[in-house]
């Protein structure tokens, strides 16, 4: 008989939802990772094997790199001969006093109150641990069965100050956040590896920021207002994207693995070595990766990189490197579906509330992107005046006609604004010939027939023709086509 040993922690989202800047949104997402990446390390130390473990995919080199991202996420699961329950929380109250003691010796002069003691850990963080005496056709999908109704016992707290947030807080000089264990833990020695809000917002102008920053929000103020970057600063500068990602269909998978371990160790080999590449990926494009663990990422990224790429081609990049990924596993499979990944992207001004701004990918996420078929693109644009506009995009179908629609060219502001117009007044007439190639294309003749249609802009209005009559075939509507239209509007430089 095989034991197995699982383990769940939280309240993750409860934490995340207090966080108020980039690096408390890092810093807490970071814990929760660091805090099983050392139980992980102990268990390790204790005997446990690398190949014991079914999730995490463990591997001891790659546990050591420093990636500036938390790798492990909120579940491990893994079959042993010789741990137990009871050694295992004895693990992880070492762990939770070792941070105890980190955080109290690290900086001697810092406030009390923004120690991570080891009492508050123990009555905040969601510890659920499991022990199980048996065989399981699929363990990873059957004893996640478990630890999802484990995680429905919430217990009381009694401490109403989150000492985790007030140790990452950006009240803190950088200089001190530097010389925290988790900045340590992921970055090293690197010094100013870390990228805040107005780095990530102005990537695309590839100029350095001098200033050292404490609150974010008024230092890209300050940058906005300052003669030396405001004549460069696009509108689109002055918004950052909040990208939420997960996988689709991927217990389709676990389920034709059954029971080969094997497999189930590749399975998880391959997710953490797509999330490592993903953050790479972010990185490039001058993003922020907070969270990436198995088929689950969360990043902050500019709207346009220093490439004058959009945050749609990082996503287009990420899916492909997923779809690698994935195929190594899948070769030999019986899948009813295939699986992909699914985005939300919620753009929104750089004064808008992070947390409501993670709240809006989410909803985009779980709430528009992953219903049939999936593997789309939700996205939403919260402009400063309060105004917004939304849409999805399948990335199955005429995904590439999308981002050649929305690239960056010579289009006029005022000629998209005459298109937005004219389609609005005959919105009735292309709902009925949509789906028609030869009659839109005699509208479109018909009714774009000026010279300036005809010279200068007639690639685009050849792009949007094909654009509208392959996203009917597919159960696109004519708002959709709004929705894309203003989208390229806001890319091109829409005032705000």
């Amino acid at each position: 008989m095989m034991r197995y040993i699982a383990l769940t922690i939280g309240p993750i989202y409860k934490t995340l939802k207090n966080a108020r800047s980039t690096r408390e949104i890092w810093g807490a997402s970071y814990f929760f990772s660091y805090v099983m990446k050392s139980i992980i390390q102990k268990l390790l130390e204790a005997g446990v094997k690398e190949e014991a473990f079914i999730t995490p995919y463990i591997d001891r080199k790659k546990i050591e790199e420093k990636n500036g991202v938390g790798l492990f996420h909120d579940r491990i699961i893994f079959k042993t001969g010789t741990i137990d329950k009871e050694t295992t929380q004895k693990i992880v109250a070492e762990v939770l006093k070792d941070i105890e003691e980190f955080t109290q010796f690290e900086i001697p002069d810092k406030k009390q109150s923004d120690y991570i003691k080891y009492e508050f850990l123990k009555n905040y963080l969601q510890l659920h641990i499991l022990e199980f005496d048996n065989e399981f056709e699929n363990p990873l999908l059957e004893i996640s069965s478990y630890l999802d109704s484990a995680e429905l016992f919430y217990q009381a707290q009694l401490y109403s100050e989150n000492t985790i947030l007030n140790y990452v807080s950006q009240q803190q000089t950088f200089k001190e956040f530097q010389k925290s264990f988790l900045y340590k833990d992921a970055f090293g020695d690197i010094v100013e590896n870390f990228i805040s809000l107005p780095k990530i917002a102005l990537n695309s102008l590839n100029f350095e920021i001098e200033e050292a920053f404490v609150d974010e929000q008024k230092l890209m103020q300050n940058l906005i207002e300052n003669d030396k970057y405001k004549e460069k600063i696009k509108p689109y500068n002055k918004y950052i994207a909040i990208i939420q990602a997960d996988g689709d269909n991927m217990g389709t998978i676990l389920q034709q693995i059954g029971t080969d371990e094997t497999k189930l160790r590749d399975f998880s080999k391959q997710l953490f070595e797509f999330c490592i590449d993903a953050t790479k990926e972010v990185k490039d494009f001058g993003g922020q990766m907070i969270y990436a663990g198995g088929d689950d990422l969360f990043f902050f990224a500019p709207i346009v990189s220093s490439k004058q790429e959009s945050i749609f081609h990082l996503c287009d990049s990420l899916s492909t490197l997923f779809d690698q990924k994935i195929k190594e596993i899948i070769q030999g499979l019986e899948l009813d579906k295939t699986p992909s990944i699914s985005f939300g992207v919620s753009i929104t001004y750089y004064k808008y509330p992070l947390y409501e701004a993670r709240e809006n990918s989410a909803s985009l996420l779980f709430g528009v992107a992953k219903n049939e078929p999936k593997n789309q693109i939700a996205y939403k644009v919260t402009k400063h005046s309060g105004q917004t506009f939304e849409g999805v995009i399948s990335k199955a179908e005429f995904f590439d006609e999308f981002l050649e629609l929305i690239a960056f060219d010579k289009t006029d502001e005022n000629f998209l604004h005459s298109i937005y117009m004219k389609i609005d007044i005959y919105k009735k007439v292309l709902e009925t010939i949509n789906d028609d190639e030869k009659k839109l294309k005699n509208f479109f003749e018909n009714y774009f027939n000026e010279e300036l249609h005809q010279e200068k802009y007639k690639n685009f209005l050849d792009k949007l023709q094909t654009f509208i009559y392959k996203a009917s075939l597919n159960g696109y509507g004519i708002e959709d086509i709004y929705a894309i239209l203003r989208l390229k509007k806001f890319l091109l430089g829409d005032k705000i």
